[in-house]
């Protein structure tokens, strides 16, 4: 028997994501506004996850996947996207910023249980794969404007896709989508062919494929994680799907606790269906989610700037001078010299401005607000004084406009970049300027 266990106890749980180093949860209950994406850690600690997400008020099946980076999508590796009805959301991996991604052309009545999967296998070109309630099934690439195409219509309600394994069968490297309401399993291929499986499985929920490469979730020890509507997510560890790699797993959605999973194998040209889990829910099965193998990497590039006028000490509260009088300037330039847009975010960090003479200079000094930018391949921005102060640096607490300041710019990027910061000084005895290349720190 697979080793099912409790990971952890939450409130109606509904979408899963599963990260390398965080789990996701969408809750189908909420008020408007109200926190509707959570995060849980590890050790099975519980936190709202983009606490700006524009949630609507009643009960609504919001999915979600997490980019795991391939193709096209690679500068946007970690980042979130969510479903919420028509409207896809994109979230940036720390949950900061959450922005409108794309609107599905479906009808008005589609307002829940909108499917997301990310397609793993290129088969559809490593695009977002999207399905709704009309049996509509999109894809939708992330440049040059994200526009949902249609793929296919099923003709019956569908949710849960996920993109099986070239070779897996007669309709490997094609969609699969769980039709709850007749009970199978629909594959769509790439040139918009519908096939029902007739695979029999009543109340399917969610299709997920089983990773060759299994990677479990830190201490938690789980490897597959399931909603467990409406209290908890169940998880199964990597021992358990050892041999079982490239096969589907399916969910039912049977309430009172009678749903199992099923597991899908391609034999001789053929699928069978057999049981996983006869007993893995209370309630009914929702989203469910593998672990994702991929780690990835940050490059950080801490850039410092000196910006506005210094008139020496005795002027300007009396400070002994952190720079010579002059007045300074700073313009980080940002190029990307990737094949692929990039989206990164910068923030900027205030170590030290006129408006307070009595500060410590040792005294620790949170960051400002954190701002996405995206570059097109070869394309370049710059970063100058009036961009700190009235972009990055818009909600410090202070005067809006000190005399002088001077800081770190912190870019977070997924792929590398070029970084040079230009500094410049006119005093009264001359006029300089420096360039220097900010290197990448990688986490």
């Amino acid at each position: 028997m697979p080793n099912l266990a409790t990971f952890v106890t939450v409130t109606q749980p509904v979408g899963i994501g599963a990260a390398h180093d965080h789990l996701l949860y969408t809750q189908y209950c909420t008020e408007e506004g109200a926190p509707a994406i959570f995060s849980v850690t590890d050790t099975g600690t519980v936190a709202v996850f983009a606490p700006t997400f524009p949630s609507k008020p009643g009960c609504i099946e919001r999915y979600l996947d997490v980019n795991p980076g391939l193709g096209p999508w690679a500068g946007k590796q970690d980042f979130v996207y969510v479903t919420q009805g028509t409207d896809i959301f994109e979230i940036t991996p720390d949950g900061a910023i959450v922005a409108p991604f794309a609107t599905l052309p479906s009808a008005p009545g589609v307002t829940s249980h909108t499917g997301i999967t990310f397609d793993r296998e290129g088969t559809f070109g490593h695009d977002l794969i999207i399905t709704d309630t009309q049996g509509d099934v999109f894809r939708i690439s992330p440049s040059p404007t994200p526009t949902p195409q249609l793929i296919a219509n099923v003709d019956t309600s569908i949710e849960n896709p996920a993109v099986v394994p070239v070779g897996f069968g007669p309709h490997g490297g094609e969609v699969w989508v769980a039709a709850e309401g007749i009970g199978d399993i629909i594959a769509v291929s790439p040139a918009a062919q519908v096939t029902r499986l007739n695979l029999n499985i009543r109340a399917a929920e969610n299709v997920s494929v089983i990773p060759v490469t299994l990677s479990e979730f830190g201490a938690s020890g789980g490897a597959y994680f399931a909603a467990d509507h409406p209290q908890r997510i169940v998880m199964y560890p990597a021992s358990d799907f050892v041999g079982l790699g490239g096969n589907v797993l399916v969910g039912q959605e049977i309430s009172s606790g009678q749903g199992e999973i099923k597991l899908i194998s391609a034999v001789a040209g053929a699928y069978t269906v057999s049981t996983f889990d006869p007993h893995p829910f209370m309630g009914g099965a929702e989203g469910a989610a593998f672990v994702s193998a991929a780690v990835s990497t940050r490059h950080i590039y801490a850039a410092k700037f000196v910006c506005g006028e210094f008139r020496g000490a005795g002027e300007g509260g009396g400070l002994e001078g952190p720079v010579q009088p002059a007045s300074y300037a700073t313009a980080i330039n940002v190029h990307n010299p990737n094949a692929l847009p990039v989206t990164f975010t910068k923030k900027a960090v205030l170590l030290f401005d006129d408006s307070k003479p009595q500060q410590e200079p040792e005294e620790p000094r949170p960051p400002g607000r954190l701002v996405r930018a995206q570059l097109g391949p070869d394309w370049g921005l710059e970063i100058d004084c009036d961009d700190i102060r009235k972009v990055l640096l818009r909600d410090v607490p202070g005067p809006p406009a000190p005399t002088f300041i001077k800081g770190w710019v912190v870019i977070h990027s997924p792929l590398p970049l070029d970084v040079i910061a230009v500094y410049t000084a006119h005093a009264p005895v001359g006029f300089s300027i420096t360039t220097e290349r900010v290197p990448a720190s990688s986490i």
